[in-house]
C-alpha cells in the first residue's frame, strides 16, 4: 500500500497537469474551429461528445470495486488537491447561476442571501469542517 501510495502521490501533479493542459488545448482547438467558420451546431455537438468522452475515460481509468477507494480515494488524495476539488465544486456554474438568479429575482434581499451564503461557507470551513470530517471518517470506517 505504501509503495502504491507513493507512486500515486508522485504522479498526481502530472495527472492534474495533463488534464489542465488538455482542457486548455481543447479550448484553443474549439476557438480555432470557430475562427475558421465551423457552424455553431457542429461545435456544440463536438463539445458535448468530447466532454462526455473525457468523463467516460476518467471513469474507466479510475474504476474500482472497493468501497473505501470509491468514497474517499483510499485516503491517498492530499489535502491540497482535496481542497481544490471542494473549491471547484463550490464555485461551480450551478452556484453562479443560482447567485445570478437570486440577485435578479430577489434584488437587495437576494444580495443579502448570497453574502450570508459566502460568509457561512467560510465560517463552516473555519469552525466545523475539521470536526465534521473526523466524525464522518470515523463513521465511514
Amino acid at each position: 500500500m505504501a509503495a502504491m501510495q507513493g507512486g500515486f502521490l508522485q504522479n498526481l501533479g502530472k495527472v492534474y497537469g495533463t488534464y489542465t493542459g488538455t482542457f486548455v488545448g481543447f479550448t484553443v482547438f474549439i476557438g480555432l474551429l470557430e475562427w475558421m467558420g465551423v457552424p455553431n451546431k457542429i461545435l456544440g455537438y463536438l463539445f458535448i461528445f468530447l466532454t462526455l468522452g473525457v468523463y467516460a475515460l476518467i471513469g474507466w481509468l479510475a474504476r474500482t470495486a472497493e468501497v473505501n477507494e470509491y468514497y474517499v480515494a483510499g485516503r491517498t488524495v492530499p489535502a491540497f488537491y482535496n481542497g481544490m476539488a471542494t473549491g471547484a465544486d463550490w464555485m461551480s456554474a450551478a452556484s453562479f447561476i443560482g447567485m445570478a438568479g437570486s440577485l435578479y429575482f430577489g434584488g437587495v434581499p437576494g444580495h443579502g442571501y448570497e453574502t450570508v451564503r459566502c460568509a457561512g461557507y467560510a465560517a463552516n470551513l473555519n469552525s466545523v469542517a475539521a470536526s465534521d470530517a473526523r466524525a464522518l471518517c470515523s463513521a465511514l470506517i
